[in-house]
């Protein structure tokens, strides 16, 4: 999981490598969520379930 600030609002992505080769495609990373006019989202504010 990865959280992304652009100094608005924050997207939590999550992100495999799918063929293993240790590289990230555009492809190996999904969206999962923005959080709007949030600049303080940390993984303590996210539950996994």
């Amino acid at each position: 999981l990865v959280l992304a600030n652009n100094g608005t609002s924050t997207g939590l992505y999550l992100v495999v490598d799918a063929n293993g080769d240790g590289q990230v495609a555009t492809t190996d990373i999904r969206l999962l969520g923005v959080f709007n006019n949030t600049t303080s989202v940390g993984f303590g504010d996210v539950t996994l379930g």
